[in-house]
């Protein structure tokens, strides 16, 4: 049952069937006694696997109150990797686009950075990271110093690298950021080429929301 279930539930999660999804990986912790909610970290691999899979599940079909049951379940099955010295899972989960709500600090950016003391630096995947943890901080703590220092660190990673699509992302991302801080005209620069970026590349997510926040800005 568990098994058939985990691979059920990662098929569905591939087809973005996040309903499918739940149902699948629920039926998985439940025939596995896997507890729901905890501080303790996945008992094994196997939790580890489904918690991170629930919480993919959940993240994309929740209601804003059960966001702290997501961040749980990252959490665990970040901790059971990161013990066991499973650096790419937990790295992976680190960079899970999650964002929990505004003005409310969450263990997520605790997570970023431990992750990023394992990656190499000036790479895409320490941009990403740096990208993701920009927003973070940003929008759950309002520092928007770190926040765009940040940024930088990931604009500098895309353009050494030539890494258009983390370009794009981190531009939304840092519009998205000093929308919240009421910087209207940053808002409006960094969207406008974040927008521009997606005729190069195809990142519907980041587009949207780059069109999103220059929008708002241009309408306040």
């Amino acid at each position: 049952m568990v098994h058939y279930s985990r691979i059920a539930g990662e098929l569905a999660l591939s087809r973005f069937a996040w309903e499918e999804a739940l149902i699948h990986f629920q039926r998985a912790l439940s025939a596995k006694n896997v507890p729901s909610k905890g501080l303790e970290p996945a008992a094994d691999e196997e939790a580890a696997a489904l918690l991170f899979g629930m919480g993919q599940a959940q993240a994309a079909t929740m209601l804003r109150p059960e966001v702290e049951e997501v961040i749980d379940k990252l959490s665990r099955s970040f901790e059971f990797y990161a013990i066991n010295g499973d650096r790419e899972k937990a790295i992976t989960i680190a960079g899970f686009p999650f964002y929990p709500n505004a003005g409310r600090p969450s263990r997520m950016s605790q997570i970023i950075t431990r992750a990023l003391a394992w990656v190499q630096p000036d790479t895409s995947v320490a941009g990403q990271l740096l990208s993701r943890y920009g927003r973070l901080i940003g929008m759950e703590t309002g520092d928007h110093h770190a926040a765009q220092h940040a940024f930088s660190q990931a604009l500098a990673i895309a353009q050494s690298t030539g890494d258009t699509i983390l370009e794009m992302r981190t531009l939304a991302a840092a519009a998205n950021v000093d929308l919240y801080n009421c910087r209207w005209q940053e808002t409006i620069e960094k969207a406008d080429r974040a927008i521009y970026l997606s005729q190069e590349v195809d990142d519907k997510e980041s587009e949207f929301y780059a069109r999103m926040v220059a929008l708002q800005s241009a309408a306040i």
